[in-house]
């Protein structure tokens, strides 16, 4: 027998920007999540939005934007009607500090404001 294990990463860079709370009501109680976005510099920058939940949304209490940060993390995938959808969970963060706002260098995405087909959202 096999034995499962999490995939378990480090992500450094600069914090851009924290979500507000999200909280959904399930038969269970409230779930709540906060997604924390951040900014991985390099030769191809990215951000990166990481998702905290329950009760780990606490560990983001007097983090702020412009801070440095190296964020533990979990990736999961689950499946819905045939499509794969991924999270980046953390777990614990760590700041360095505040740093100076990051300056993006590439022009902003495209937005595709189109509605998914057949009235399907994905979580």
């Amino acid at each position: 027998m096999s034995e499962e294990k999490a995939i378990t990463c480090q992500i450094k860079g600069t914090i851009t920007e924290i979500l507000p709370v999200e909280v959904i009501p399930t038969q269970k109680g409230e779930f709540k999540k906060q997604y924390v976005i951040i900014h991985i510099p390099g030769e191809y920058p990215k951000d990166v939005a990481i998702l905290f939940k329950q009760k780990m949304i606490e560990k983001l209490q007097g983090i702020s934007a412009g801070q440095f940060a190296i964020i533990s993390c979990d990736v999961e995938s689950r499946e819905w009607k045939g499509k794969y959808f991924t999270d980046v969970t953390g777990f614990h963060i760590k700041v360095q500090g505040a740093s100076n706002p990051v300056k993006k260098s590439e022009p902003e995405p495209e937005i595709d404001d189109e509605p998914f087909e057949d009235g399907d959202v994905p979580f």
